[in-house]
């Protein structure tokens, strides 16, 4: 047990030497790489300071333009993208006017076709209205032609008989008196039913007219 322990001790021991002996070496080798590191990453001298500094200027330099082209290619952008919003704008403002134009020659056309359509339908009443006074008028007239033709076929049956019974003698002279005052009063009733003849068929043509002018209308 002892004996192990012993060798245990003897053999740290000899471990502990032997990297006392190497670590020189290789602290000595670790001093060396760091140092070139450093040199690598460090300038040396003041030329090569001022070209670090130079190149860093210069690097400086190219990223201030680059970023001056891109402000610039930027307000290029900006100026044309107003441009255009302007261009839109104005377009709008026209189309809000043209609309408000159309708008309001719609509501004028509105109420002239409202208008017209409250003409027609009056022309149309009287149209109607008309066909009926013309309806009644061409009744009327009928009838009173009717009457007429009755009238002048009694005054001829009373010429007639008036100059059969002249023919007969005096002695007939009363009945004459009053054939011929039944004569008068018939030729007064042809008078007057030929004067309303004409009225009618002056109102009848006047009618007809009217009829004709609504129709055009």
């Amino acid at each position: 047990m002892i004996e192990q322990a012993m060798f245990l001790a003897l053999g740290a021991l000899a471990a502990t030497l032997v990297a006392l002996m190497v670590l020189p070496a290789v602290w000595n080798r670790a001093v060396r790489l760091t140092t070139r590191r450093i040199e690598a990453a460090v300038p040396v001298s003041i030329f090569e300071i001022q070209a670090a500094k130079d190149h860093q200027r210069a690097q400086f330099a190219l990223g201030q333009r680059r970023l001056e082209v891109q402000v610039d290619d930027l307000r290029a952008r900006i100026s044309a993208d107003a441009g255009e919003l302007e261009q839109r704008r104005l377009r709008i403002l026209d189309l809000e006017r043209a609309l408000a134009a159309i708008t309001e020659e719609f509501g004028q056309l509105s109420l002239r076709f409202a208008a017209e359509e409250e003409a027609l339908k009056t022309r149309t009443e009287d149209l109607a209205l008309t066909r009926t006074t013309l309806a009644a008028t061409e009744t009327d007239l009928a009838a009173r032609q009717a009457e007429l033709a009755e009238t002048r076929a009694a005054l001829e049956r009373t010429r007639a008989d008036l100059a059969a019974q002249t023919e007969r003698g005096d002695g007939l002279d009363a009945t004459l008196s009053a054939r011929e005052a039944r004569i008068t009063d018939q030729a007064a009733t042809i008078a007057r039913l030929e004067s309303e003849g004409a009225t009618l068929s002056a109102d009848l043509a006047e009618t007809r007219s009217r009829a004709d002018a609504l129709e055009s209308a």
